[in-house]
């Protein structure tokens, strides 16, 4: 698995859902 587009996420309630889930999907894409 490709590392380079990694990110880091801390789920402390400052992103809602949504974000999370776009997140998500946007590193689904990159696949």
């Amino acid at each position: 698995m490709n590392h380079k587009h990694w990110i880091s996420v801390v789920l402390n309630e400052t992103l809602s859902d949504n974000e999370v889930m776009k997140l998500i999907e946007n590193s689904f894409s990159l696949t």
